[in-house]
């Protein structure tokens, strides 16, 4: 059931723009040659869902013909595989369908988070956005590469093309490559398919397929079954659940009385409300295990309100960031429980050995907020009295309770 959920929440992915892609070379771009690379990535992102829904079709027509059944619900195994080629034939359509409506409008679909606590997607709070803050030297710079898009657009495309043919060259026995020059064109190719701007996940599995055609002689059937296998893991189901706690409290206010409570804390010291947004960002990263969630969910609320006090907004939006790392160290973890899956090791020990060095990056996080505060004399808050802090953690209590049962149960070994 996690694999369907996985492939079909993939696809889903596609159509709402969630997927991760590093498209800085990419908006350097003039509209002109940008609109052909992402063009040249979302045609990446068919072919190679297209060929893994062709051959995992394949593959599950292999285990229909076989009979073969699972051993615990003694179900079919043609059934679960069929996750693989549907999966993937979904995906397929979808980039179909994201590429076509952006060849027609120049649109493509876009993840909206900023409705996150009320805020404005114009603008935080009501203040005005800045359209167009660059220093003097980032707008001559990105003259320069808008003025050399037409080659850098051509590289941007031609280049993986380049390093592909090679591979199938050597393939074809015109020359040969040693091992380590092997290595080094999967890797060039890996970072020349992944400056294109298209999914991270679409790089990686060109990459793997180009590894498996031109380099190898792994039957390409294989590919379906290893990403199956890879789903299949009672670890990685945690991390849907993460996710999921993570929006619940975002959206259900926890985010803002935990940021109410911090502030009560240790608003009055210098740093005010940033050093609430360490704190905050600390007590919700103990619930939500992601860094991204923790960044949404506590910027979105005291960013806007730092500007408001008189911060700047640099100085805000460097405090949030920063803090919003500490999702990777403070258990739960979803880059702990990812690394523990894929190097066999233990995911009670990786959380519990993660709860000292986030609490220091928490604290020295704090000291450089505290120190740029009293340095610059930026505002702080009121002293809340003992009233206005029992009211605050009131009203947190229950969030605090998760960071307790969390915490707790991860040290209980439950």
């Amino acid at each position: 059931m996690f694999v369907w959920m996985a492939k079909f929440g993939a696809a889903y992915g596609v159509r709402t723009g969630v997927h991760v892609g590093v498209d800085v070379m990419v908006n350097l771009l003039n509209p002109t040659y940008r609109n052909r690379v992402i063009l040249f990535g979302l045609a990446c992102g068919v072919l190679f869902t297209a060929i893994v829904s062709l051959f995992g079709g394949v593959f599950v027509s292999q285990m229909f013909a076989t009979g073969q059944q699972s051993n615990d619900l003694e179900a079919p195994m043609w059934i679960v595989y069929l996750a693989i080629p549907l999966g993937s034939g979904l995906m397929c359509f979808r980039f179909i369908q994201v590429g076509w409506h952006f060849f027609w409008t120049g649109q493509l679909p876009h993840h909206d988070v900023a409705h996150v606590d009320g805020v404005d997607v114009n603008g935080l709070d009501g203040l005005p956005v800045e359209h167009d803050n660059l220093h003097p030297d980032d707008a001559v710079r990105k003259t320069v590469w808008e003025g050399a898009g037409p080659r850098l657009g051509l590289i941007l495309i031609l280049l993986p093309l380049l390093i592909v043919a090679i591979c199938f060259a050597q393939k074809a026995g015109l020359f040969q490559m040693p091992s380590g020059v092997r290595a080094s064109m999967l890797f060039l190719l890996l970072i020349a398919l992944m400056l294109t701007g298209m999914p991270v996940s679409i790089a990686l599995g060109l990459t793997v397929l180009t590894f498996l055609f031109a380099l190898t002689d792994v039957p390409i059937q294989s590919v379906a079954l290893k990403l199956f296998t890879g789903l299949e893991s009672f670890e990685i189901m945690a991390i849907p659940f993460f996710i999921l706690a993570g929006t619940f409290l975002t959206h259900g206010g926890v985010a803002k009385r935990m940021i109410n409570f911090a502030s009560a804390m240790v608003g009055h010291w210098y740093g005010g409300l940033g050093l609430g947004a360490v704190v905050a960002c600390a007590l919700f990263a103990a619930v939500s295990g992601s860094s991204p969630a923790t960044v949404v969910a506590i910027g979105s609320v005291v960013l806007p309100a730092m500007v408001a006090q008189g911060f700047p907004k640099r100085f805000g939006a460097g405090v949030v960031a920063t803090s919003g790392a500490l999702g990777i160290l403070i258990p739960p973890s979803i880059v702990m429980v990812l690394y523990a899956v894929s190097t066999n090791s233990s995911i009670g020990k990786l959380f519990v050995a993660g709860i000292v060095p986030g609490i220091v990056l928490a604290s020295m996080l704090a000291a450089t907020t505290w120190y740029r505060a009293w340095k610059n004399n930026y505002p702080r808050m009121p002293k809340a009295t003992t009233l206005e802090r029992l009211v605050a953690f009131k009203e947190s209590a229950w969030g605090l309770l998760l960071i307790v049962i969390v915490i707790g149960g991860i040290y209980a070994g439950l």
